[in-house]
């Protein structure tokens, strides 16, 4: 008996059954690599509203800044003291947005400031281009990611900020 050269029916099945899997295993890695990036992307901005926040509280100078700008393809975190940038670094990749939510409105962030009281941390002024003195008309006060469930928490009684 002559075989044809194909590939018989439980080859091919074989086959679509391997790839399946493999491409189950892919969805699921780049779903917790997106998670992974996610979690940095909100732990640098703790780490930028932290450090400010410290800065501003036991730096002799009283006006200590924190800026969050967006140029070109990332979100830079940048510290300022007396009007002079301190301390500049990278903070979210170009693959997020972010986001400031108020009581009212929802507003896409490309430049936010942010300035604390010296005597206990708490938020002095917030503004945002869209948007001059946020703390006037707001209680709740958040920051999210594109593609995030998240949010970052801004207390502004008291200056922390935290991830719900």
């Amino acid at each position: 008996m002559k075989r044809d050269n194909g590939f018989s029916l439980v080859e091919v099945i074989i086959v679509v059954v391997i790839l399946g899997i493999l491409a189950t295993g892919v969805g699921i890695g780049f779903s917790a690599f997106n998670k992974n990036n996610v979690k940095a992307g909100y732990d640098s901005l703790l780490g930028a509203f932290d450090y400010a926040r410290y800065e501003s509280m036991s730096s002799p100078e009283d006006a200590v800044s924190l800026n969050i700008v967006r140029l070109s393809d990332k979100y830079y975190a940048r510290i300022y003291k007396s009007g002079v940038i301190d301390k500049e670094y990278p903070i979210i990749s170009s693959k997020f947005i972010l986001y400031l939510h108020t009581d009212s409105a929802t507003s896409e962030i490309e430049d936010l400031v942010v300035t604390f009281h010296k005597s206990n941390g708490s938020f002095k002024t917030i503004t945002c281009t869209a948007v001059s003195d946020i703390l006037e008309d707001t209680s709740t006060l958040s920051l999210s990611l594109s593609s995030s469930e998240s949010k970052l928490i801004l207390a502004v009684e008291t200056g922390r900020v935290a991830v719900e």
